[in-house]
């Protein structure tokens, strides 16, 4: 690209990043002007615009320069009060899109060049493989740790040498010969091999040692963002669902600048969206209705992130209306679930949050676009658990709601506890050990065929861990180890077969044959063993304490959720729709073009395909023609979203086989969401 006889090219994909910075602090802007209107505010949103508008004027983009000179006349008739800040929003809002497709379609292009050095010397890598790279790092550290103990291990062997060579020194002088000295010779010249091949190992180790556990911290650091990353997505969502709900919320977050690993920050999104859209639509009252119980018209919702001890704790409440806790029961009571009537303060207990996190469990009457489907506190749960963190929820009627997250800040490596169970692996993550202890038999007591210990002056279930599992019970010896766990307030016990180390251990996914609930994943350990990792909720609620809670004779809920495959090589659309349809109560999963979505469409049954048309390797119309000929496949309703809007391409587009083709120039969330609803039905 040439501007006045100067390749401005290298400064594009500079442009793009700085360019998403201002404009989601013009967004920020947008939505506190609309709540107050303030010189300063409006001062900085005018700096921004303009600072935009020259730098896209330096690169000739034209398009983008003519928005943001319209955003900056727009900014200045509401500095000069010729305009009022909070009715101009929503058009200040449009001409921010705007500029984000210009943005796109630009940064479309240049993903397809190839990649090259800035003039800051960065390169675009792919986030996958940067975090393969830190995974290997981390496998070196956890590998130098073990020939550590290794030489620790060398080192007293090499002690053991000198105690048997004063040893031999002492019994040849009994036995005199030429034979036994020349053999005396050849040992110690071995010996003295030997203290030499250790010091250069140990030279060795104490060079590398530094080096590696310098390159564990960096890997450590290449993982970690900040939570403003989806933290500032959450503000305008929370502004439109509240304009279509009818209601008036003042929407705070804090902590967005606390950096965690970015596995976490990507799984949490879903979540919490979840959380928030629950906390507006569930929680808070309309105006009127504020107003009848004494309170102020603007409801509050908070999003709160705090840091302590390697932990995060992530905080989302609202002072609506609060848990509904008898409809919860009669809906259970007729869902065949045993309710046990108990006293309950602010914190909802365990059992009843597990009540509350069945798929498909909902209070709703009715499906809406934001409510009514059942997932949403059924995927907080999944995710919390798959992070090994845990969560809790305290509510007062007419008072409102407090969800807690706590999890950790990386999931990089896990504290563990290595066990055996019938000749397999397997690792309990240390966070949720209270205590090991040994018992002796006669400790055990009985109780309507339950084993129990005591611990202090309380009683706790104990359990055949070997049994939990799925494998034959253990056979009685008069000293067991023990491992007693807590989660929340809900302690047990398990009888351990035989306990093995502590270690630090990497996750990695289990085979998808292999999944079940007990299990987070797995561990390749330093001599190739494998681990499987345990899931502490899933044992806890095995637990006698917590089982009775549920008829065996529950099944669940039978209302299905749709599931949908967003298919967009542009990360900002890709990440819209996905907030979009999962708001909507959708299980959506993503692919970056038509080839990597075959792959999940070969190995998952989706209800319905969301597609753009231009992608690398496999676009949109290729990848409608290849499902609707696929025999497994070719009932799966296609939609596609895309900027191309001729009669030509529209046509192209029905004619392989496309059940909707909508324009991103005049896409409406409700049109989408009312589509999907349509070809699903």
């Amino acid at each position: 690209m040439m501007t006045k006889g100067i390749d401005v090219s290298q400064f594009i994909e500079a442009f793009i990043q700085t360019a998403r910075e201002r404009l989601l602090k013009l967004e920020q802007a947008f939505l506190k002007l609309e709540k107050k209107e303030t010189k300063e505010l409006v001062q900085e949103a005018f700096r921004e615009a303009h600072t935009l508008k020259g730098e896209a004027k330096m690169l000739g983009l034209k398009e983008i320069s003519e928005v943001a000179h319209s955003l900056e006349n727009l900014l200045g008739e509401i500095r000069d009060k010729k305009r009022k800040g909070s009715e101009t929003v929503d058009e200040l809002l449009k001409k921010l899109e705007e500029i984000k497709g210009f943005i796109n379609q630009i940064d479309k292009k240049e993903i397809k060049k190839e990649t090259k050095i800035s003039q800051q010397e960065t390169i675009r890598i792919k986030t996958g493989l940067l975090e393969k790279m830190g995974n290997l790092a981390l496998e070196t550290v956890l590998n130098l740790r073990q020939i550590e103990k290794n030489n620790f291990y060398l080192r007293q062997l090499l002690k053991k040498q000198i105690e048997l060579k004063k040893e031999w020194e002492n019994l040849s002088d009994f036995f005199p010969s030429e034979e036994i000295q020349a053999f005396q010779e050849k040992l110690f010249s071995f010996f003295e091999n030997l203290k030499k091949v250790w010091f250069r190992y140990e030279n060795t180790l104490s060079y590398q040692s530094p080096i590696t556990e310098e390159l564990f911290y960096q890997s450590i650091s290449s993982r970690m963002v900040p939570l403003s990353t989806i933290f500032n997505l959450y503000s305008r969502q929370i502004r439109d669902m509240a304009k279509e709900l009818g209601k008036l919320v003042d929407f705070t977050v804090s902590g967005g600048e606390i950096e965690v690993d970015r596995a976490i920050v990507e799984a949490l999104n879903e979540p919490l969206i979840h959380l928030l859209r629950n906390a507006l639509d569930h929680g808070i009252e309309l105006p009127l209705e504020r107003q009848k119980k004494g309170k102020p018209e603007i409801g509050k919702i908070s999003l709160k992130a705090t840091q302590h001890k390697g932990k995060i704790t992530i905080e989302v409440e609202d002072d609506g209306r609060g848990i509904d806790l008898n409809k919860i029961k009669e809906i259970a009571l007729k869902h065949g679930i045993i309710w046990k009537e108990r006293e309950i303060k602010k914190e909802i207990p365990l059992e009843i949050i597990e009540i509350m996190s069945f798929s498909g469990f909902t209070t709703c009457d009715k499906v809406t676009k934001f409510s009514g489907r059942g997932v949403g506190l059924d995927v907080v749960k999944k995710v919390v658990e798959h992070l090994n963190g845990s969560w809790r929820i305290f509510s007062e009627p007419d008072k409102g709601t407090k969800v807690i997250l706590e999890l950790p800040i990386s999931i990089a490596l896990l504290p563990s506890l290595l066990i055996k169970a019938n000749g397999q692996l397997f690792a309990i993550p240390t966070k949720w050990i209270e205590e090991i202890r040994e018992i002796k038999i006669e400790e055990i007591t009985k109780l309507q065929n339950r084993e129990l210990i005591k611990l202090n002056k309380d009683s706790i279930s104990l359990l055949d861990l070997n049994q939990v599992i799925g494998f034959s019970r253990l056979s009685p010896r008069p000293r067991i180890p023990v491992v007693i766990l807590r989660y929340q307030e809900y302690r047990c016990a398990f009888k351990i077969e035989n306990l093995v180390d502590n270690q630090d251990i990497i996750i990695k996914p289990l085979n998808k044959y292999l999944k079940t609930s007990l299990a987070l994943g797995s561990s390749i350990l330093e001599d190739g063993t494998v681990a499987i990792i345990l899931n502490v909720f899933e044992l806890v609620k095995a637990s006698s304490d917590t089982k009775y809670y549920f008829k065996e004779t529950f099944k669940p809920f039978k209302k299905k959720t749709l599931k949908v495959l967003v298919v967009d090589d542009a990360l900002i659309t890709r990440t819209m729709l996905k907030n979009i349809l999962v708001s909507a109560g959708y299980e959506v999963t993503t692919a970056v073009n038509g080839m990597d979505a075959l792959k999940y469409l070969a190995e998952t049954p989706f209800d319905v395909v969301v597609t753009d048309i231009e992608m690398p390797k496999m676009d949109g119309f290729q990848l409608t023609s290849e499902i609707k000929r696929h025999p497994n496949l070719k009932d799966i309703p296609v939609i596609i979203i895309t900027s191309h809007e001729t009669e030509e391409e529209k046509r192209k587009g029905l004619e392989v086989g496309a059940d909707a083709y909508l324009l991103k120039s005049k896409f409406s969330q409700e049109f989408l969401l009312e589509t999907i609803e349509r070809l699903t039905s």
